[in-house]
Protein backbone atom coordinates (compact mmCIF):
# COMPACT_ATOMS: atom_id res chain seq x y z
CA UNK A 1 0.00 0.00 0.00
CA UNK A 2 1.97 3.14 -1.44
CA UNK A 3 -0.56 5.76 0.18
CA UNK A 4 -1.29 6.54 3.55
CA UNK A 5 -4.78 5.43 4.45
CA UNK A 6 -7.73 7.87 6.06
CA UNK A 7 -7.26 8.85 9.48
CA UNK A 8 -11.20 8.99 9.90
CA UNK A 9 -12.85 5.41 8.75
CA UNK A 10 -16.10 6.18 8.14
CA UNK A 11 -16.64 3.65 5.26
CA UNK A 12 -15.60 -0.46 6.04
CA UNK A 13 -13.10 -0.17 2.69
CA UNK A 14 -11.27 2.63 5.42
CA UNK A 15 -11.21 0.59 8.27
CA UNK A 16 -10.20 -2.33 6.11
CA UNK A 17 -7.09 -0.29 4.46
CA UNK A 18 -5.97 1.25 7.77
CA UNK A 19 -6.38 -1.91 9.50
CA UNK A 20 -4.17 -3.73 6.40
CA UNK A 21 -1.58 -0.67 6.94
CA UNK A 22 -0.78 -1.08 10.71
CA UNK A 23 -0.20 -4.85 10.38
CA UNK A 24 2.03 -3.75 7.80
CA UNK A 25 3.99 -1.67 9.69
CA UNK A 26 4.02 -3.68 13.23
CA UNK A 27 5.40 -6.15 10.38
CA UNK A 28 8.60 -3.87 9.38
CA UNK A 29 9.00 -2.98 13.19
CA UNK A 30 9.57 -6.83 14.06
CA UNK A 31 11.75 -7.49 11.25
CA UNK A 32 15.68 -7.33 12.02
CA UNK A 33 17.02 -5.00 10.21
CA UNK A 34 18.85 -5.67 6.67
CA UNK A 35 22.63 -6.40 5.82
CA UNK A 36 25.66 -8.24 6.47
CA UNK A 37 24.73 -8.60 10.08
CA UNK A 38 20.90 -9.82 9.74
CA UNK A 39 20.00 -12.81 12.27
CA UNK A 40 23.62 -12.38 13.04
CA UNK A 41 22.88 -12.28 17.22
CA UNK A 42 20.52 -15.69 17.07
CA UNK A 43 23.54 -17.19 15.23
CA UNK A 44 26.26 -16.35 18.33
CA UNK A 45 27.16 -18.61 20.67
CA UNK A 46 27.52 -16.20 23.82
CA UNK A 47 24.40 -14.90 22.85
CA UNK A 48 22.13 -17.77 22.93
CA UNK A 49 24.08 -18.92 26.06
CA UNK A 50 23.66 -15.87 27.48
CA UNK A 51 19.58 -16.15 26.93
CA UNK A 52 19.66 -19.72 28.04
CA UNK A 53 21.27 -18.86 31.43
CA UNK A 54 18.87 -16.00 31.94
CA UNK A 55 15.96 -18.36 31.72
CA UNK A 56 17.22 -20.76 33.50
CA UNK A 57 17.94 -17.72 36.81
CA UNK A 58 14.18 -17.24 35.86
CA UNK A 59 13.42 -21.00 36.66
CA UNK A 60 13.11 -22.14 33.03
CA UNK A 61 15.70 -24.86 32.65
CA UNK A 62 14.08 -26.50 29.19
CA UNK A 63 16.52 -23.62 26.98
CA UNK A 64 20.09 -24.58 29.27
CA UNK A 65 19.15 -28.46 28.63
CA UNK A 66 18.06 -27.91 25.34
CA UNK A 67 21.40 -26.21 24.90
CA UNK A 68 23.47 -29.10 26.72
CA UNK A 69 21.68 -32.53 26.06
CA UNK A 70 24.04 -34.66 27.63
CA UNK A 71 23.66 -32.54 31.08
CA UNK A 72 20.27 -32.14 30.90
CA UNK A 73 19.50 -34.40 33.86
CA UNK A 74 21.52 -33.10 36.34
CA UNK A 75 20.03 -29.23 35.13
CA UNK A 76 17.58 -28.14 38.08
CA UNK A 77 16.20 -24.97 38.84
CA UNK A 78 18.29 -22.93 41.58
CA UNK A 79 16.68 -22.92 44.84
CA UNK A 80 14.40 -20.37 46.08
CA UNK A 81 13.94 -19.02 50.01
CA UNK A 82 11.33 -20.72 51.79
CA UNK A 83 7.76 -19.50 50.36
CA UNK A 84 9.20 -17.74 47.37
CA UNK A 85 8.52 -18.85 44.02
CA UNK A 86 9.81 -18.21 40.66
CA UNK A 87 8.15 -15.51 38.76
CA UNK A 88 5.96 -16.32 36.05
CA UNK A 89 7.15 -16.21 32.48
CA UNK A 90 5.02 -13.83 30.44
CA UNK A 91 7.06 -13.44 27.76
CA UNK A 92 5.62 -15.79 25.51
CA UNK A 93 2.14 -14.38 26.34
CA UNK A 94 0.12 -13.51 22.92
CA UNK A 95 -2.05 -11.19 25.36
CA UNK A 96 1.16 -9.74 26.01
CA UNK A 97 2.56 -9.21 22.73
CA UNK A 98 -0.70 -7.50 21.83
CA UNK A 99 -0.55 -5.19 24.17
CA UNK A 100 3.20 -4.24 23.09
CA UNK A 101 1.29 -4.15 19.64
CA UNK A 102 -1.16 -1.72 20.86
CA UNK A 103 1.58 0.85 22.13
CA UNK A 104 3.98 0.60 18.85
CA UNK A 105 0.65 1.00 16.90
CA UNK A 106 0.06 4.35 18.97
CA UNK A 107 3.56 5.70 18.56
CA UNK A 108 3.18 4.95 14.45
CA UNK A 109 0.33 6.96 14.43
CA UNK A 110 1.49 9.66 16.40
CA UNK A 111 4.70 9.94 13.89
CA UNK A 112 2.69 9.64 10.93
CA UNK A 113 -0.61 11.43 11.23
CA UNK A 114 0.39 13.53 14.80
CA UNK A 115 -2.90 11.46 16.74
CA UNK A 116 -2.03 8.11 18.61
CA UNK A 117 -6.28 8.38 19.89
CA UNK A 118 -9.20 7.25 17.23
CA UNK A 119 -11.96 9.14 16.48
CA UNK A 120 -15.03 8.23 19.27
CA UNK A 121 -17.18 5.50 17.65
CA UNK A 122 -14.58 4.27 15.04
CA UNK A 123 -14.38 1.06 14.13
CA UNK A 124 -10.92 0.56 14.05
CA UNK A 125 -8.99 1.02 17.23
CA UNK A 126 -5.07 0.10 18.30
CA UNK A 127 -6.90 -2.58 20.83
CA UNK A 128 -9.18 -4.41 18.10
CA UNK A 129 -5.86 -4.83 15.42
CA UNK A 130 -3.53 -6.14 18.44
CA UNK A 131 -6.24 -8.55 19.64
CA UNK A 132 -7.37 -9.65 16.13
CA UNK A 133 -3.48 -10.12 15.13
CA UNK A 134 -2.50 -12.08 18.05
CA UNK A 135 -6.00 -14.24 18.24
CA UNK A 136 -6.84 -12.98 21.75
CA UNK A 137 -9.99 -11.47 23.49
CA UNK A 138 -9.76 -7.42 23.43
CA UNK A 139 -11.02 -7.18 27.26
CA UNK A 140 -7.44 -9.17 27.98
CA UNK A 141 -5.59 -6.99 26.30
CA UNK A 142 -7.48 -3.72 27.38
CA UNK A 143 -6.94 -5.18 31.02
CA UNK A 144 -3.09 -5.95 30.30
CA UNK A 145 -2.57 -2.06 29.12
CA UNK A 146 -4.24 -1.29 32.78
CA UNK A 147 -1.97 -3.39 34.59
CA UNK A 148 1.19 -3.48 32.82
CA UNK A 149 3.92 -6.62 33.73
Amino acid sequence: MSKLPRWDCSKPQDAQDMIKWVNIELDRKRKPPRGWAEGLLMFDPDYVKGKAIEQADKGNMEPLRKLLPGLARFLHPPKQERGKRFPRNKEGDRVTKAAADVITTRKIWKAVYGKKNRPKNDPVTAEQIAADRWKVDIEKVIARLKKPL
